[in-house]
């Protein structure tokens, strides 16, 4: 799954390469149309002919594409000894493979072969029927072919038919996908869904479906542990009155009474599973025998399978009413920073994935447990009891930082000058996080602040609307992976509003001016952003520039009625914090405030616990809890009669905490 401007490319790379293969597209109606790899490659003035939006596409191995890590690219070679149709190695929630035939037609013969390898089928198996048998007749023969086989009895839950129209007596003609077939007396038997046995389901789902994906052994860990810990949560005394169970009885993993568990109180059990594998001395020895990679994705697995941790808990859900509160709290203060470094070691889409394994082992197994009658009741007990002797929190130490700059977070450019700051130090180098403490922004990385300002001042800076030299888009050069600044340009995101600049003003030439400024030496101290100097082209001294109008403390003094004369009608210069100027609009790219209702008005967040970029934007909406949030408010103020030139004004704090 990922969006269709990324995947149709490949495809139509693919298609390039393999135009006469044949592909399937299913429609967002389920409907099965069969095509040639090479129309999807086949484009309009702009846009390609097959319309992929919501579809989904199934390739035949031999097209390749797919890589060892399981994503999709144009380029990848197809390699025989690579396991791509893995759906017959692992069991459904019936406890049978899937089996899937591909049907071909031989003269006045039908020949029936699986798709694939299927786990327990021979691989030679085969079944030869008449052309013109009856749909009623086919079916029984299936069934009893497998059933010889010592296969369960199966029958055709879908069929699609291949047939092209080619004059081909030997031409494949259908697909059929095969599902266990009940009859009364095959039904579940009744039984009582203990969370035991569903912990165990899910792990063997889990561990089958892992298998065949010859995963690193550290996620494959990772995620069979997560299976079989992902609920233990459940067994609170919260959840399981919620669910209609009684003391006496073992501890279930569905609500007995058909609906959703009752009066929770806003408790999340996977936060409770959390809380168990990292304090309970039960599970505490296995999590601690694991490496610090499995651990980190396992909590994640867990925190994440019913949705939430991407990247926090709610505030009004860290609770574990059995347990003390500070156990909740790390649990959730930690949920943010761990989501952000598995997002970049993993990527997006991968991290992604690995969460769907967890998920659908968990939806296999509780399917069977939904096709299962509720039996007799079985006696048990809970909730487990608080274990004795445990810290339920340990402070989490801050790292030392490796830098640190001196701002003031009532100043709009200053705060979003650090958000532009942390932004390039990761790009220069990755893993850096920030954090704002005691008048300061910290900043951890493999780096210093005399290297990053010597790359900064140096990165070439190209204007990429060369006929629209005033709202030009900017790129930013290596060592920064040609950064591209076009946040003025979004009328999605909020962006364009927040624009100061107007008329003469160009923002390439701010830019370079600003950038041109830095190369003093001053600028490379921990007051940086105080460092005030009158800014000139770079390649005419006498031709000052004026700054962007981040910076608040030029806006007192923006407008010629505040100071009773026209500065600029006086031909004076005025000073300009270049670092503050230029480093702003690059945070502003990824960090936008927050809007009000006032017009104008906007709203940001400081955090005192370590982030990286990617946690930044909801950081600074105040979407962010657990992380020491003080919010301030700000407006984007006119600083002309005009009306088109802003200026950012000082901020005032207005809470404490933005997210709830």
């Amino acid at each position: 799954r990922d969006a269709t401007y990324r995947v149709q490319p490949a495809l139509a790379e693919l298609g390039e390469k393999y135009p006469e293969l044949p592909v399937w597209v299913i429609d967002p109606t389920d409907a099965v149309r069969v095509l040639r790899l090479g129309q999807l490659a086949v484009k309009n003035k702009t846009n390609y002919a097959e319309n992929l939006s919501a579809r989904t596409v199934v390739l035949p191995p031999v097209a390749g594409g797919l890589t060892a890590t399981g994503t999709l690219s144009g380029a990848e070679a197809y390699y025989p000894e690579r396991p791509y149709d893995v759906a017959g190695r692992a069991l459904m929630p019936s406890g049978t493979p899937r089996v899937r035939l591909v049907v071909s037609r031989s003269g006045d013969d039908r020949t029936y072969k699986p798709v694939a390898p299927v786990l327990d089928l021979a691989a030679d198996f085969a079944l030869v029927l008449d052309r013109d048998m009856k749909r009623e007749a086919e079916r029984i023969a299936i069934r009893d072919a497998l059933v010889q086989a010592k296969f369960p009895r199966m029958r055709p839950a879908l069929r699609i038919d291949l047939y092209t129209g080619e004059d081909d007596t030997k031409s494949r003609v259908e697909y059929l996908v095969l599902k266990p077939e009940y009859s009364k007396e095959m039904k579940h038997e009744a039984a009582w869904p203990t969370l035991s046995g569903h912990l165990q389901g899910v792990k063997s789902c889990a561990e089958a479906m892992c298998k065949p994906l010859e995963l690193p052994v550290d996620v494959a860990t990772a995620v069979s542990l997560a299976a079989g810990w992902h609920d233990l949560g459940k067994d609170r005394t919260v959840w399981q009155r919620g669910a209609g169970n009684r003391p006496g009885d073992a501890a279930v993993a569905k609500t007995l009474h058909g609906r959703a568990p009752e009066n929770l109180n806003h408790f999340r059990h996977e936060l409770a599973s959390l809380v168990d594998v990292n304090f309970d001395p039960k599970y505490r020895a296995d999590f601690d025998a694991a490496s610090e990679p499995c651990r980190e994705l396992l909590q994640h697995l867990i925190a994440t399978h019913h949705g939430r941790g991407r990247p926090h808990f709610p505030a009004n859900e860290v609770t574990d009413p059995e347990r003390p509160e500070a156990a909740a709290q790390s649990i959730a203060t930690a949920t943010p920073r761990r989501f952000a470094a598995l997002q970049r070691k993993y990527g997006r889409w991968g991290l992604a994935y690995l969460e769907s394994l967890l998920r659908a082992a968990d939806a296999l197994d509780s399917q069977r447990l939904e096709a299962t009658p509720i039996g007799d009741r079985e006696p048990g007990q809970w909730p487990r009891k608080k274990p004795e002797g445990v810290v339920w929190s340990a402070p989490a130490a801050q790292p030392t930082p490796s830098f640190s700059v001196n701002v003031d977070p009532t100043n709009p450019g200053q705060f979003f000058a650090c958000c532009g700051l942390l932004e390039l130090a990761d790009r220069l180098w990755p893993g850096a996080e920030g954090w704002f403490a005691h008048g300061q922004f910290h900043a951890t990385c493999t780096g210093d602040l005399t290297t990053f300002v010597t790359r900064f001042v140096t990165a070439k800076l190209t204007a990429l609307d060369e006929d629209d030299p005033t709202s030009t888009r900017v790129s930013i050069g290596e060592p920064f992976g040609n950064f591209r600044l076009d946040w003025w340009h979004d009328t999605t995101a909020g962006g364009k509003p927040m624009k100061v600049w107007a008329g003469r003003m160009e923002s390439w030439r701010i830019a370079q001016a600003m950038q041109h400024a830095m190369r003093d030496a001053q600028f490379s101290t921990p007051d940086l952003f105080n460092v005030g100097v009158i800014a000139y082209e770079p390649g005419d001294p006498d031709k000052k520039v004026e700054p962007y109008y981040f910076d608040s403390r030029r806006c007192p003094n923006a407008h010629a009625r505040d100071v009773g004369f026209s500065a600029n009608d006086l031909g004076l210069t005025t000073t300009a914090h270049p670092a503050v100027e230029l480093l702003c609009l690059v945070g502003l790219q990824r960090c936008l405030p927050a809007k009000t209702d006032e017009p104008r008005v906007y709203d940001y967040f400081t955090w005192d616990e370590p982030l990286g970029p990617n946690l930044l934007p909801a950081a600074v909406s105040g979407l962010l809890p657990h992380v020491g949030a003080t919010g301030y408010r700000f407006e984007n103020w006119y600083r002309t009669g005009q009306k088109k030139h802003k200026a950012f004004r000082s901020a005032v704090p207005h809470s404490k905490q933005g997210a709830q």
